[in-house]
Formats: structure tokens, sequence, C-alpha cells
């Protein structure tokens, strides 16, 4: 189970995490993960509040639709306590298509529910092959 791991870090450490999460999972491993995605996006863009405990401008959310749109990934690096020279922070959205294609690589996704998590952060269900 990761909750609100996957929604803050780039792709590249998206990637590398799923590659390291099927090396340390048997076959038949069911894995529950946390994505923000377009239910999170358009409630970031319609409820200012929201939208400001998540730290992004307007403009920049906007982007992220974009991106999910055509890529179905977006990074949106924050400079907080947490970013590092070698750790880049932020918020990460990734749409249904976007996260069925990182994750998929390696898992099967059995399972994805858009705002299971507060009506927030969507659910992706994975099983190990």
């Amino acid at each position: 189970v990761s909750i609100s791991v996957f929604t803050h870090i780039d792709r590249e450490t998206t990637e590398f995490y799923v590659d390291e999460l099927y090396r340390l999972t048997r076959p038949g491993a069911l894995l529950f993960l946390t994505l923000h995605g377009d239910q999170a996006l358009n409630l970031a863009l319609s409820d200012a509040e929201v939208g400001r405990l998540i730290g992004i401008s307007p403009e920049r959310l906007e982007q992220a639709r974009g991106e999910l749109a055509n890529d179905g990934f977006h990074f949106a690096e924050q400079y907080t306590h947490l970013t590092r020279a070698n750790y880049r922070y932020g918020t990460t959205f990734a749409s249904q298509q976007g996260a069925e294609a990182i994750f998929g690589r390696r898992f099967k996704v059995v399972g994805f529910v858009p705002g299971a998590i507060h009506a927030f952060q969507d659910l992706i269900v994975l099983e190990r092959p």
C-alpha cells in the first residue's frame, strides 16, 4: 500500500520505483497506490482553497491539464523543505491512461478508482504477474 507517494515524484523516479516494486514483490502480489488524477486536478482548478493547499499556481494547473490530455503525466516541482539536490519534490498528476501506461510496463492493472481517497486521490490496483 502506498498513499501519497506517487503523487509527489517525477516521472523518472516513478519509473525507478515501479521497477523496484516489481523486483521486491512476488508473482500474485497486489499493490494499492494512490495518484492525483483528473479529479484532483479539476478540484484544484475549481476550488481556490484546494488550489492553495496544493501550492501550484492556476496557470501551472492549466498546464498540467494540457499535459494530462496529451501525455497523461505532469510533474510540478516545488521547492520546499523536502526538496534536495538529489530528490525532486513536487505534485504529480497522472491520468488513468497515463498511469496504466507507466505501471502497466511491469504490472497488470486490475482496478482504477477515480477519487477513491476522500473524493480526491485516485486508487490504482496492480497485480504482479
